[in-house]
């Protein structure tokens, strides 16, 4: 369909499509299929928009760039293009980009939105509710992954450490090393 000019595309398509190429996939040491798009996606009839969806029982999910450019609703997509990435909108597009990658693998991994506290796996509709929302789970949300997975949390956070050190999100790289100091 189109929205506002722009093309959007239904998710529950491209969850079908990663579906039918499971069989293309080694299941043994693919735990789940993403899709990354730069089109805008919606779910169904009554929504605008979503910035990403996560089938659980299918292990898939779809997100999208589209809405995470802060010029997204002041510029088309030619005055975008044309406008130079300065380096606080890369590290704004990048945590964001990461936030809902996280957010829909954490629901492929059966992780609802949290209620408890201020996490990773908060519901949110707009990119000023996305952009408070932090990069880490919250204890609960962290023990039922946990649960689940059964991984090394030392091991995630220093990984995650490095990364947001590395990539240039420092206020998460502090919390992700507060964090293996108390675990230590």
């Amino acid at each position: 369909r189109y929205r506002d000019g722009q093309p959007q595309y239904l998710t529950g398509g491209i969850h079908h499509y990663l579906c039918q190429t499971r069989s293309k996939r080694d299941s043994r040491r693919e735990l789940l299929c993403v899709a990354v798009t730069m089109a805008d996606v919606y779910p169904g009839e009554g929504w605008n928009f979503v910035y990403g969806q996560a089938c659980f029982v299918e292990h898939v999910g779809v997100y999208s760039f589209a809405r995470l450019d802060p010029l997204f609703y002041r510029a088309t997509a030619e005055e975008i293009q044309r406008t130079p990435l300065t380096e606080e909108h890369s590290i704004i597009i990048l945590r964001r980009c990461i936030k809902i990658i996280l957010h829909e693998i954490g629901h492929i991994f059966g992780l609802y939105h949290c209620i408890y506290y201020l996490c990773l796996m908060n519901g949110f509709n707009n990119e000023t509710e996305m952009d408070w929302k932090p990069l880490h789970l919250c204890p609960v949300c962290l023990h039922k992954l946990y649960s689940t997975l059964q991984f090394d949390v030392r091991h995630l956070y220093a990984t995650f450490a490095n990364l947001c050190d590395t990539y240039g999100l420092e206020k998460e790289c502090k919390w992700y090393r507060k964090r293996l100091q108390y675990l230590q």
